[in-house]
Order: structure tokens, then sequence, then C-alpha cells
């Protein structure tokens, strides 16, 4: 994963027909990370203020099924470092959770979601301990079923783009 090149290659492959018949971008990036944040794109912070609120209202949705089931999580700015980006740039609105990379948890962090302060979420990022052995099960089940409930909410959803 350098630079994105993947996603960024599939957008911009895209003719204007395709990319009009993508209704929305759902990134599900590190989900079990052993130092886990629980944290949701806030697609309010898009770059692009065309997708803006759009994007927030999949945020809205991942909020709603973390408050829901009483899970602290945390928004995080929705600008950079993942394949949301190009779908984003392109209008394509965006959303979706992640528990961390390479990123320190701070002991707020620690607080809420327990871990260790002043450590980064996954020492094994695109390491090779980065195995099954290395995944936070318990993190990883709750994100799916979140996951889950978001994308049931669209997929029965009367008019996702009048929703949208």
């Amino acid at each position: 994963e350098i630079g994105l090149i993947g996603s960024r290659y599939y957008v911009r492959e895209l003719s204007a027909e395709e990319k009009a018949r993508h209704l929305l971008y759902i990134n599900y990036d590190m989900l079990g990370s052993p130092n886990y944040v629980r944290s949701i794109h806030d697609g309010k912070t898009a770059l692009n203020v065309g997708v803006r609120d759009r994007s927030g209202k999949l945020t809205d949705l991942f909020m709603d099924k973390f408050n829901k089931t009483k899970r602290i999580s945390t928004l995080v700015q929705m600008q950079r470092g993942s394949d949301f980006v190009p779908f984003a740039d392109a209008g394509i609105p965006a959303g979706g959770v992640k528990t961390g990379a390479g990123t320190v948890k701070t002991e707020i962090e620690r607080d809420w979601f327990g871990g260790v302060a002043n450590a980064i979420n996954d020492p094994c990022y695109h390491q090779s301990c980065d195995t099954l052995k290395n995944v936070n099960a318990d993190i990883l089940e709750q994100i799916a079923k979140n996951a889950g409930s978001v994308i049931e909410k669209l997929a029965l959803h009367e008019n996702v783009v009048e929703f949208l």
C-alpha cells in the first residue's frame, strides 16, 4: 500500500457514467488493531466540500450504531491517508471506520478504550508480524457488527440516493 495507488487508479479509470453509479464508498481499514481506538471517519471534514453533507450522513450511521451499543467512538478527520480520498475527491460520498495503525494512543484514548498510552495502535502495521495473531478479535467483532448494521440499513433503505 504505497500512496493509495490502487484506489487512485480505480477511480481515475472510471468513466463519468461509472462514477455516477457509485452511490457511496465505505472504507473499512485497520479493523483489529491490538492497541485500538474505535474511530469513525468524519465525512463532514472531507476535503471535497461537495461530498461533506452526504459523507456526514454515513458518519452519523456509524455513530448511531456505536451509541446504541454504548460503545465510545472518536471522530477522525477524513482528509488524507486512506482509500476514501480518491472517491471523495471524485464526488462520491465516503465514510468508514478504523481502529488505528501507526498513530500513537493518547492517555485520554487509553482511559476510553484501554490499552497502552503513548504507544502506537498497531506496532506490526505493514511488518512481518502483521498476522492473524496480531488481531484483536474483540474489537474486530465490534467493528464488523457495526459495519454490518450500517450496510443493512443502507441496503434496506427505500431510497439511498435521496437519503444521501
